[in-house]
This record gives structure tokens, sequence and C-alpha cells, in this order.
């Protein structure tokens, strides 16, 4: 079964007018060396949609994947899913703004309108978009939404707070000795 081959480099300026559809998975493998740190032996699907807009670039899709990730609560292993829509602009910028920077401009909310992603050159590479998406995916606070998640959180944090044993060494009894001087 021949499989097709996506690039992950990209010069915007080649895209044809009505734009490329793009689609990474691990079968396909175009991306596994890049996402290997982020998603292991994980599966993942990327749709991408990259197209001319004026003096500017849309790139809208889709990524699904799932991180490994630790429970924030109870510390256990969990497989968190990642299903990130985006819709964003990609604006070439050729001089540096005079404050300095170039940044990321985003509204607050997916409905309100597309992020807009200010870049240097022309040249993109959408391994690095896809490995960025996945990374910012990753919640600041899993849970792993067990039964028992509670209660093996409150276990921990009682042996937390329970006070350590004093260890018992052949110099404890030191501790408890002072020097006086000695008179003559």
């Amino acid at each position: 079964m021949n499989k097709q081959v996506y690039p992950t480099r990209i010069h915007l300026k080649e895209l044809p007018p009505k734009g490329e559809h793009f689609h990474f998975s691990e079968q396909t493998g175009e991306l596994n060396s890049t996402l290997g740190d982020l998603l292991k032996d994980l599966k993942y699907s990327a749709d991408i949609r990259l197209e001319p807009a004026g003096n500017a670039f849309q790139i809208s899709g889709s990524i699904t994947t799932k991180l490994d990730v630790l429970c924030s609560r109870c510390g256990r292993d969990m497989v968190y899913p990642v299903n990130d829509l985006f819709n964003e602009i990609i604006v070439i910028n050729t001089e540096t703004p005079r404050d300095g920077h170039l940044g990321h401009v985003s509204t607050s909310g997916q409905n309100e309108g597309p992020y807009c992603n200010y870049i240097n050159n022309y040249d993109f590479d959408l391994a690095e978009f896809i490995h960025e998406h996945i990374a910012a995916a990753e919640p600041y606070t899993p849970h792993c939404e067990r039964p028992d998640c509670e209660t093996h959180w409150e276990r921990i944090r009682a042996l937390a707070e329970t006070p350590a044993r004093e260890e018992t060494t052949p110099f404890a009894a030191l501790k408890k000795m002072s020097i006086k001087p000695q008179k003559d």
C-alpha cells in the first residue's frame, strides 16, 4: 500500500492559489522524530489546510492525539486526550517592529476570530507548528477522574504531613551533650 508522504517544510510563496491539504500520522511517519519527545509511541493524526489569503496565509485544521501525563492530584499516570482545532493567520513580517519583538496576537476565543502569527520569512515548518500545538494542549493541572483519586490524594497528603521519625544513630546521644569549660 502506497502512503502519501507530505513535506514538513513549506515555502509559502510556492503554495498554489487554492492552497494545499496535508495529512500527517504515525503511519506516514514524517513527524515521528519531531513529536517523539511529546508522544513517545502514541498515535496521532494532523489534518492541515494551508492557503494564501492576500498578503498573508491561512492555516486551519485539527490535531488528534493523546499525551502521557501525571494526575496533578494523585500523581498517577494517565492518558490525556488532545483534540485541537485551530484557525490561524500567518503574516510575514520582514521588519522588526520598533519595540524589538515579534509575537502572537490572539483573541480570547476560537469563535471571536483567528489567531495571528507573525514570522520573519516565507519558510514555514509544519512539524514545529504541530509540535507547538500539541505541547500547548497539555493541561496545567490534569485530573485523572478516577473514582479513588480523591482518597489516594488524601493518603499521600497525610503521609506528607506525618512527622518524620527521628533516626537513631550512635551519634544521637552526642546531640544532647554540651561541653562545659573546666575550671582549674
